[in-house]
């Protein structure tokens, strides 16, 4: 019984138009029509977390992405708050014609993170001809090199069919 009346004062509590006015609102992206573009998306989150962006918040967004990431679970062994940069790379070359949507490099304490960001808008996940993912290549390169760096694996999907 006292489940229920939880439940009912969650209920009472819920605000729908807070909903409606949340998701009824168009975004920047749709006002320019480019939110159905992989790439404008992925050069937006790339200045976004770029330290040396002009947006000046600096490494802020870094910090935000890592504390998101340990909060869904990934343990880093960095402290948001020692992140001194973070440069982002757009269509990092791969091997086999693939190229790596963003990769972050943050330069932090007691280690340096990358990520290795892949961005899907409408789209996909390519799969080679041994029915390997796009992603699982990403992993098995970045997993060999030995440059200091911790790397961290993002997936992105950015429609709303494929939550």
């Amino acid at each position: 019984m006292a489940k229920d009346k939880t439940i009912q004062k969650q209920l009472d509590n819920f605000d729908v138009n807070f909903l409606k006015n949340r998701y009824q609102t168009k975004s920047m992206m749709e006002i320019v029509g480019v939110h159905r573009d992989e790439n404008k998306h992925s050069d937006f989150l790339a200045w976004l977390f770029d330290s040396s962006s002009d947006h000046q918040l600096g490494v802020l967004p870094a910090q935000n992405l890592i504390k998101l990431i340990k909060k869904n679970g990934q343990l880093l062994p960095i402290i948001a708050d020692k992140i001194t940069k973070c440069t982002a790379k757009r269509e990092v070359a791969g091997k086999d014609r693939d190229r790596v949507d963003i990769i972050l490099e943050i330069e932090a304490e007691p280690e340096n993170i990358r990520v290795v960001f892949e961005n899907k808008v409408n789209a996909p996940e390519t799969i080679d001809k041994d029915r390997t993912g796009q992603t699982q290549r990403y992993y098995d390169e970045y997993k060999q090199k030995d440059d200091g760096f911790t790397n961290v694996y993002i997936y992105n999907r950015c429609d709303k069919s494929q939550l």
